[in-house]
């Protein structure tokens, strides 16, 4: 029993100079406590628009992050959520140095830590790190900004992330925009060929239609004219074989064709008036 105490006496004292120095261990159940390993009280001023780390260990499997600003010259502070919920493996963020919700300056600010489930309003959830101030001295940003990619693994900077994700969102509906914009154009041109064409054959369909019904009329009118000229031919010709007297004009023989029965008969015709005219 006296060797076991040691031993744990030992891993305890080796974890709490671990947790000191700033490394992420665990603790004998395999579970980090709720800490800040950043930011500490060694650096407490930052410049407007420099990177603020910060990083911490997490027991709960959901961490929430706060920032705080106050107290105000009213006693009141602001605050806004850096990440809500973030898994036991996420434990790192940067956030720019700067006011919260537009706070004055002067106001130092603070970040912490709060277990994501409900109940999370016990001591041991709740956790609060140093105050920091905040200069108007600004730094340049490509400074700030090569010193964030430097120390920030990619995958812990929710800002960043944020960014990535709306690029990406209007990327997306950027193209769904523009591909929807195009068919609906396409759309619309066959729509007006096909009417344009469907117009056109009704068109032909009428001028056909107009042609045959002229075709008709003239035909029925070249026949009406023909007809009628040989009736009236018809009738107005005369066919006079016979003189005066009774007997028969010369070449009359070509009317019915020169039957010689015929021709006894119109002379005896014509003997039996003479007689009867003596």
């Amino acid at each position: 029993m006296a060797a076991l105490s040691v031993l744990l006496g030992a891993l305890n004292a080796t974890n709490l100079a671990n947790t000191t120095n700033g490394l992420n261990v665990t603790n004998l159940a395999g579970i980090s406590p709720l800490a800040f390993i950043s930011p500490t009280s060694d650096a407490t001023t930052y410049n407007t628009s420099q990177q603020i780390n910060v990083t911490w260990t997490t027991p709960f499997e959901f961490t929430t992050v706060r920032v705080f600003q106050g107290p105000l010259e009213d006693g009141s502070y602001v605050s806004d959520i850096l990440a809500a919920n973030f898994t036991r493996n996420m434990t790192s963020l940067w956030r720019e140095a700067g006011a919260v919700m537009m706070a004055n300056l002067s106001a130092p600010l603070h970040f912490q830590l709060q277990k994501g489930h409900q109940p999370n309003d016990c001591d041991a959830c709740v956790l609060n790190s140093v105050q920091l101030r905040i200069s108007n001295a600004s730094v340049p940003a490509t400074m700030s900004q090569a010193a964030a990619e430097a120390t920030a693994p990619a995958a812990a900077v929710p800002a960043r992330m944020d960014d990535d994700s709306r690029t990406v969102r209007l990327g997306v509906g950027i193209g769904v925009g523009l591909g929807l914009g195009f068919l609906i154009l396409i759309g619309g041109v066959m729509l007006l060929a096909l009417r344009r064409r469907k117009q056109r054959r009704q068109a032909r369909e009428r001028e056909l239609e107009e042609r045959r019904l002229l075709e008709a009329v003239a035909d029925k009118q070249r026949h009406s004219s023909g007809t009628e000229s040989w009736m009236t031919g018809m009738t107005h010709k005369q066919f006079e074989f016979e003189g005066p007297d009774g007997t028969p004009r010369e070449g009359w023989e070509s009317l019915f064709g020169g039957g010689e029965g015929l021709r006894r008969f119109l002379s005896r015709k014509a003997s039996k008036g003479r007689g009867g005219i003596r």
